[in-house]
């Protein structure tokens, strides 16, 4: 398999991780990440695939995340072609059964409400009957929330999500809060964020079962990451800026 470089340094404003932030190495594993920006690798590192990589230098391992459409990771990583999923939900493990959970979470899954709909108000699930709703296809959390509904469109990406809510083509995109904020965010101010009513779910790294013994040792290193700080001090500069959520 071929294994792409990685860029390790996370900010050259903190002395513990900032010598690393011009280093190159080969990496000895790569998953790959479902969405994209700010969570997972775009034009500077995401949130989860930040946390990842630090995780696995840690133990002394080179790690890579890679982009992918949601359930593309999920089916690479299930066949081992790609050595895990950075980020995922308890909601998989029944279907991808070659797939083991570090049992530390790196972040809650919530969902967002993205609309162009002045007075559209959801307080239940069961207040997006009448609407057509937009998912990424491979959010199982959202998928199963939803596999009910009379007027749902699964795309590929949250690229193809947000171009379908922005030409109108439906009322509101349901996605991950974070990522959907960010896409949100350049839209313009006439798109409303809305917190959804879905249940908050936490969300691990699942490596493939060949490597299942790394799973405890990556668990520790999260719970170090988290004491130390370096977790908070990602969340506070990547994600709490788009913390917009509309009342």
């Amino acid at each position: 398999m071929t294994r792409r470089s990685v860029l390790l340094g996370l900010s050259l404003g903190w002395p513990s991780l900032g010598s690393l932030a011009q280093l190159q190495e080969t990496p000895e594993l790569v998953l790959s990440m479902g969405g994209g920006t700010p969570l997972g690798p775009g034009k500077s590192p995401g949130f989860a695939d930040s946390v990842v990589v630090e995780a696995f230098r840690r133990i002394g391992i080179t790690a890579e995340v890679i982009p992918l459409p949601a359930e593309r990771s999920l089916i690479n990583a299930n066949a081992g072609i790609e050595d895990g999923d950075a980020l995922r939900t308890r909601a998989i493990e029944s279907n991808y059964p070659n797939l083991v959970r570090v049992p530390e979470q790196v972040m809650l899954f919530e969902v967002g409400g993205y609309t162009f709909d002045p007075n559209l108000d959801v307080i239940t699930l069961g207040d997006l009957s009448d609407h057509a709703v937009g998912i990424e296809a491979g959010i199982k959390v959202v998928e199963g929330s939803l596999a009910e509904h009379p007027r749902l469109t699964a795309v590929k990406d949250l690229k193809q999500l947000f171009t379908l809510l922005s030409n109108r083509r439906v009322d509101i995109a349901l996605a991950e809060r974070w990522q959907g904020n960010w896409w949100a965010n350049r839209l313009g101010p006439d798109c409303r964020i809305l917190l959804m009513p879905l249940q908050r779910e936490p969300m691990f790294i699942y490596l493939h079962k060949r490597h299942a013994a790394l799973a405890p040792r990556l668990a520790a290193a999260l719970r170090d990451m988290k004491a130390d700080g370096t977790h908070a001090r990602l969340f506070l500069r990547i994600l709490a800026p788009l913390d917009t959520a509309q009342p």
